[in-house]
């Protein structure tokens, strides 16, 4: 498949410097895409991958050789957030905008970057201009005082190695959710777990250098005894990434975010160094709350936690048995690690 054309191509340099050319994924060619965006695309687009808001109609292309020079003047992006699924990452990640920080919501580049690390020796793609440019790219701003932080998928938690290794300044966030609330979620989107967790499952399994026997081999249990598992390695990495880095990363549990949505905003603007009003704040915070994070429409999270709490009765016997079989199988491991250094505390 060859790149799609170019159209009101603005120059090589604008593509590599200006915000509003948003680094979109690469070509199997080598050719780097852009895509035309706005201040708008960033603040209303849930993420930015096929879902943006609204949907870019031009693509530019540029091949990594001629961009990757340039790159070497832009500042990275100063935070991550990552986090484990169903954690409410999405909704923080839109609290916590403000004039001065650009927040990120999962780049599809990175999804592209995350497999190349799955699938090629560390020291071979850290050698390429790939990952530097990609991340150098993730950090344009229209203005100076901006900061960036980018909003992770769970699925490209293996690139926090990299990240950490090539930019140790970097501030990390890592959210999180209990094993519970994620065997809910599941429930509630069993459908779409049927169809997608195995991709997941077997990413995260290739991260831990599981070899291909083993992977089967976990591939072949039931949905919730791989929703557990899911789980837990994704626990396991968070916990060992705080463990080496108590300096740069800080932890948010979901349940504490959801209890004081507020709090947590101010407490990772304190912790970023941003200058955000008051009252501001607490007015873009109240809004985001009452919305939909992902779809942008009204919601009731009364009527939200109704139905999850609900769900949990109608299923409680089939949480339980798979809680007491991820027990049985040590899959619950203790997160002292992640409570030690705590954003709010």
């Amino acid at each position: 498949m060859e790149p799609p054309s170019q159209q009101q191509d603005p120059g090589t340099r604008a593509l590599a410097r200006s915000p509003d050319y948003f680094l979109f994924d690469v070509h199997e060619s080598g050719r780097l895409l852009f895509v035309p965006v706005s201040r708008r695309t960033y603040a209303e687009s849930a993420f930015l991958d096929h879902r943006m808001t609204p949907r870019p109609t031009t693509v530019l292309h540029r091949p990594l050789r001629e961009i990757a020079p340039m790159t070497r003047e832009l500042d990275p992006p100063e935070a991550v957030i990552a986090h484990t699924s169903f954690c409410a990452s999405t909704l923080f990640a839109r609290c916590i905008e403000t004039p001065n920080l650009m927040v990120l919501r999962e780049p599809r580049i990175l999804n592209t970057l995350a497999n190349d690390f799955r699938n090629r020796p560390y020291r071979e793609v850290m050698e390429s201009d790939f990952p530097r440019s990609t991340w150098h790219l993730l950090g344009k701003r229209y203005e100076p005082r901006q900061k960036v932080a980018v909003k992770f998928t769970n699925f490209t938690n293996n690139l926090l190695r990299p990240i950490q290794a090539e930019w140790p300044s970097t501030r990390i966030l890592i959210m999180w959710g209990k094993l519970e609330a994620f065997l809910v979620s599941m429930l509630k989107h069993e459908r779409e777990a049927g169809q997608q967790l195995w991709m997941f499952l077997k990413a995260f399994l290739m991260d831990r250098g599981a070899d291909k026997s083993v992977i089967q081999q976990h591939l072949q249990q039931p949905l919730m005894q791989q929703a557990a598992m899911t789980w837990s390695l994704q626990i396991l990495d968070l916990c060992q990434l705080a463990e080496n880095n108590p300096g740069t990363v800080r932890t948010l549990p979901a349940d504490r975010f959801l209890a004081d949505p507020l709090g947590a905003t101010r407490a990772f603007h304190h912790w970023l160094g941003i200058d955000a009003a008051d009252d501001e704040v607490e007015t873009h915070v109240r809004g985001v709350m009452g919305h939909d994070a992902k779809t942008g429409e009204s919601a009731d999270s009364r009527g939200i936690r109704s139905s999850r709490d609900q769900l949990r009765q109608d299923k409680a016997e089939r949480i339980e048995q798979t809680l007491a079989w991820a027990r049985d199988q040590g899959l619950v491991p203790e997160t002292g690690n992640l409570d030690r250094i705590s954003l709010l505390d």
